[in-house]
């Protein structure tokens, strides 16, 4: 597979799960409007979903050394994707609700980690590195705000159930992005020893 076609599979993959992530923009109307719930709640989601993701940054850089990056995003989409659907599928804010703010943090703490790690891959040429993260940092910043433009652009057409939906979607597409790049970054992405020690 040529270097461009495996570039854009990556930049996809990072683009399409931040873009999922953006979704959390939306969330306090959702929280009102879908769970009847408050900004105080929307409050302890975020505290919960920040926190989760602060504790698990260290530990999702272990588990990419031994099992490979491409693996831990994965992973990491995964359980953004149980986060969300869990999300739909409540009528009102319990302790399932929090719960799923575990489960985000967990998700995007493990993709956070993982993802500026495939510049660091044997495969990439030393004087490319640095152009490789601007560019995933590009895709995690530009992906986090389409979902809330696009909503806002055809909110007179779509409902905000319909914006989950399409961020499963696009975890799906992230998850299967990332498992992709396993072999094409020849099965596991190097670290620099120390850098998670």
């Amino acid at each position: 597979m040529s270097k461009m076609l495996r570039d854009y599979i990556l930049y996809l993959g990072c683009y399409f799960m931040a873009a999922a992530y953006g979704l959390i923009y939306l969330l306090l109307k959702y929280t009102q409007t879908e769970l009847l719930g408050n900004e105080i709640d929307f409050g302890y989601f975020l505290a919960i979903s920040g926190v989760v993701t602060i504790f698990l940054v260290g530990f999702s850089g272990i588990l990419a050394k031994k099992y490979g990056a491409h693996k831990v995003a994965a992973l990491g989409a995964l359980s953004c994707t149980l986060g969300f659907l869990g999300l739909y599928s409540i009528s009102s804010v319990n302790w399932m609700y929090f719960f799923i703010a575990i489960l985000i943090g967990f998700g995007w703490s493990f993709y956070y980690s993982a993802s500026p790690m495939f510049s660091l891959s044997p495969v990439i040429k030393e004087s490319e590195k640095g152009k490789y993260i601007s560019l995933i940092s590009v895709c995690v910043v530009a992906g986090t705000a389409t979902l809330p433009v696009l909503y806002d652009i055809f909110s007179n057409y779509l409902l905000l159930e319909h914006v989950f939906k399409i961020a499963v979607l696009f975890l799906f597409v992230s998850i299967i992005a990332f498992l992709k790049l396993g072999k094409l970054f020849q099965g596991s992405i190097w670290i620099p020893r120390g850098l998670y020690q």
